[in-house]
């Protein structure tokens, strides 16, 4: 599904050329079923791809109380995200699509428009599950909140069965 949103007020005009790609990772299975994809996209386009991956911030264990943080389980928190999304990049480099990738702590969906930002993405290609009705509304959802905030146009690819995922 590509998602294109009409140009916030004071961004720039819609069209033009794509030289680079976000997508989000997560480290699952299920986010990284978009890398052929998007490595297709990229090499069709002459595109540049970027890898995203948020961070999550310490969280309280119930409200009120103060979140746990141990700053050397967040730097390996970090280290690991790092590592993966280098061993992404490295594949992508790899296939002949220019790669790098970021890191930031935080919350998802903000973490990805920041990201698109920062990166100064023309795209964001990124998985989702397909959930709709009750699913969505009791997981929430990072795609719809992505497709609600980005402005910039989404990809959002489903994998059509459980083999593209494992």
């Amino acid at each position: 599904m590509l998602v294109v949103r009409p140009p916030a007020e004071g961004t720039a005009e819609a069209g033009g050329n794509i030289g680079k790609i976000l997508i989000p990772l997560d480290g699952s299975a299920l986010a990284a079923s978009v890398l052929p994809f998007a490595a297709d996209l990229a090499k069709l386009l002459g595109a540049t791809i970027s890898l995203f991956h948020a961070v999550a911030e310490p969280v309280a264990l119930y409200p009120g109380a103060e979140a746990i943080f141990d700053a050397n389980v967040q730097k390996e928190v970090e280290a690991g995200a790092r590592k993966h999304l280098a061993s992404a990049a490295q594949r992508l480099v790899e296939q002949g699509v220019p790669a790098n990738f970021v890191t930031n702590f935080g919350n998802t969906v903000d973490g990805i428009v920041w990201a698109s930002e920062r990166e100064k993405a023309d795209l964001i290609v990124m998985s989702t599950h397909g959930r709709s009705g009750i699913g969505r509304l009791v997981l929430g959802s990072v795609a719809d909140g992505v497709v609600r905030r980005a402005c910039l146009p989404v990809i959002l690819v489903r994998p059509r069965d459980e083999k593209e995922i494992n």
